[in-house]
C-alpha cells in the first residue's frame, strides 16, 4: 500500500477475511439491496488499506441530496435527473455519499453514455471500488491527464483533449500533433498511429476552442487517406470564416450567385425585385472533393443541385451578409424570389447550424424556413442561446394561441431543444396543457417526462399543485417535485 499521500492498494481477494471476500463478491451481485449491505464492510477495509490524504479532504452530500440521489439511482429504466444531480454537487463541491457509490458505479456500468460523468463524479474511494468489480473497470483508473497521452485509450484521450482544450486550445493541440516514447526507443505519433475512426474524434475535440491558430493542422487533414477524416476536417474548417477552405469555397460561389437589387427606395421605385440569380456548378472536380464536397447526392436531389448546397452550407452565412451588404432576413426574402429559393434556404441554414450563427439561426426560424424538412428545426434552435430561443417560442405560442394538443410541430420542435427552463417559459407551457384528463393524442403528452427534466422545478411545482391531478400525469409530475426536491437540498 501506498500509505495516507497515495492511492490505496487493491484490494487481494484471496485475503483471509472471509467477511471481505464476500463483500467483494456481492459488488457483482444483481441486487443493489447487497451491493448497499456489503458497503459498511469494503468502506471499513478501505480505511485500514490507508485512503488516500485527499479523501479525508472531501465534503460529503448532506443527508438530503443523498436522499434524492438514492431515488434517482432507484428509479427504472435511465436515471434521467443524475447529470443534474452531479452538476450541483459539482458546483456546491461536495461528493457522493460512500454508500452510494456502488449503486452510481453500477448504473454508469448499466447506462453507457453516463458513463464517462459518473467516472467524472468518483473519487478516490469509488475509483478504488471500481478495482473490485470487472464490470466496473471503466471507472477503476484515476482520470487521466496530460501526462499519460501516449498510454491513455483513445476515449481518455478525447476526454483529456476537451478538458484542455478549454483551459489552453494551443496545449490541446500540441498534444494531438505529439509523440511519446515507448519503451525506451520507439517514438511516434499518437495521430498518425490512430485509426480514422479515432482522427475524426479528435477532431471533433478541436471544436473546443476552435480557432485560426488551428487551421494549419485542420487543413492538413483534408489529404488525409480516409475520407471521413477529409468530411471532418472540412466541416470544422467551414466554421472559421478565415480558413483557407472557407476563401476557397466563396470564390467558387462567387459566379454562380448574383443579387439583384438591394431592396431600397430606388429598386422600389424602378420595379426592381430583390432577388438572389443562381447558376448550378457544371462539375465537382478533385478541389471540391478535397474540401470535402460529396459527388454522389441523396436520392431524388439533382447532383449540381446537392454540390451548390454543399458549397453553401461551407460557407458561414454572415459572409454573405457581409459580402452583399444585406441582413440575413433580405437575404432569405432574395432567396425566395430565386428560382432555387429551396436549395439557398437548405444551403443557408446547414451553414447556420454548422457556424452557429444566431443570427441566421433566428431568421430561418422566424420565418418558419425549412419546415418541410424538421429536422433542421433542432439544429438552428440549438445555435441560439439559451434566452433568445425561450423569447422565440414564447412568442410564438402568444402569437399562435396554439395549445399543446394541437401539435404544432414547429414549436415542439423548438420546446425539444430548450433545456434549463425560466419560470416564464414553464408557466406558458403549462397554462398551454389541456385541461386534465390529457387526450392520449396529444403531442405534449408523449414529450411529458422529458420536459419535466427542463421545467423551473418550483415554479412548475406550485402550478402543478393548483392543477386537478390526472392519473395519467402521475410519472412527470414525481419528476418534477424530485427535482424540486434536490434544488432545495443544495440551495
Amino acid at each position: 500500500m501506498e500509505g495516507m499521500a497515495g492511492r490505496p492498494a487493491p484490494m487481494d481477494a484471496t485475503t483471509g477475511d472471509p467477511g471481505l471476500q464476500a463483500a467483494i463478491a456481492a459488488l457483482a451481485d444483481p441486487s443493489a439491496e447487497a451491493r448497499r449491505l456489503a458497503m459498511p464492510t469494503l468502506l471499513d477495509a478501505w480505511r485500514r488499506a490507508g485512503e488516500p490524504a485527499s479523501a479525508a479532504e472531501e465534503r460529503i452530500a448532506s443527508p438530503a441530496a443523498a436522499r434524492v440521489l438514492s431515488e434517482i439511482l432507484a428509479r427504472s429504466g435511465r436515471p434521467e435527473p443524475l447529470p443534474e444531480w452531479i452538476s450541483l454537487a459539482t458546483q456546491a463541491g461536495v461528493a457522493v455519499p460512500y454508500d452510494l457509490l456502488p449503486e452510481l458505479i453500477h448504473t454508469g456500468a448499466r447506462v453507457m453514455d453516463m458513463r464517462e460523468m459518473v467516472a467524472g463524479a468518483l473519487g478516490p474511494c469509488g475509483r478504488w471500488l471500481a478495482t473490485l468489480n470487472p464490470a466496473w473497470s471503466y471507472a477503476a483508473k484515476p482520470p487521466a491527464t496530460p501526462g499519460t497521452w501516449g498510454t491513455a485509450t483513445a476515449q481518455q484521450r478525447l476526454g483529456i483533449l476537451r478538458e484542455m482544450r478549454r483551459s489552453d486550445p494551443a496545449a490541446g493541440l500540441a498534444l494531438v500533433r505529439s509523440t511519446w516514447a515507448a519503451g525506451l526507443a520507439l517514438v511516434r505519433s499518437t495521430w498518425a498511429a490512430d485509426p480514422p475512426g479515432v482522427r475524426m474524434a479528435l477532431l471533433g475535440g478541436l471544436s473546443v476552442g476552435l480557432g485560426m491558430a488551428d487551421e494549419p493542422f485542420v487543413e492538413s487533414a483534408l489529404d488525409d487517406e480516409h475520407k471521413e477524416v477529409r468530411a471532418a476536417g472540412a466541416r470544422l474548417l467551414a466554421t472559421l470564416p478565415g480558413s483557407r477552405l472557407v476563401g476557397r469555397m466563396t470564390k467558387r460561389l462567387a459566379p454562380l450567385l448574383w443579387p439583384r437589387g438591394r431592396g431600397g427606395l430606388l429598386d422600389r421605385l424602378r420595379g426592381v425585385r430583390l432577388r438572389v440569380d443562381v447558376k448550378l456548378p457544371a462539375a465537382c472536380d478533385r478541389g471540391m472533393r478535397r474540401d470535402g464536397i460529396q459527388p454522389n447526392p441523396p436520392h431524388g436531389t439533382g447532383e449540381r443541385a446537392w454540390w451548390l448546397q454543399q458549397m453553401l452550407a461551407s460557407v458561414p452565412p454572415s459572409v454573405w451578409t457581409v459580402r452583399w451588404g444585406m441582413d440575413a432576413a433580405a437575404c432569405l426574402s432574395a432567396a425566395r424570389a430565386s428560382g432555387h429559393g429551396a436549395l439557398l434556404v437548405r444551403g443557408w441554414a446547414e451553414a447556420a447550424i454548422l457556424s452557429r450563427d444566431a443570427d441566421w439561426a433566428e431568421t430561418l426560424l422566424r420565418a418558419e424556413a425549412g419546415t418541410d424538412w424538421l429536422n433542421a428545426i433542432k439544429g438552428l434552435a440549438a445555435a441560439l442561446p439559451p434566452d433568445r430561443l425561450e423569447r422565440l417560442v414564447l412568442e410564438r405560442m402568444r402569437d399562435t394561441g396554439r395549445q399543446a394538443e394541437d401539435e404544432d410541430d414547429f414549436t415542439l420542435q423548438m420546446l425539444d431543444m430548450a433545456r434549463a427552463w425560466s419560470p416564464a417559459l414553464t408557466r406558458a407551457v403549462l397554462a398551454a396543457l389541456p385541461a386534465p384528463p390529457l387526450p392520449r393524442w396529444s403531442g405534449i403528452r408523449s414529450r411529458l417526462g422529458r420536459y419535466a427534466l427542463h421545467m423551473h422545478p418550483a415554479t412548475a411545482v406550485a402550478i402543478a399543485g393548483l392543477r386537478e391531478r390526472d392519473p395519467g400525469e402521475g410519472e412527470w409530475l414525481d419528476l418534477i417535485h424530485l427535482r424540486h426536491a434536490m434544488h432545495q437540498a443544495f440551495s
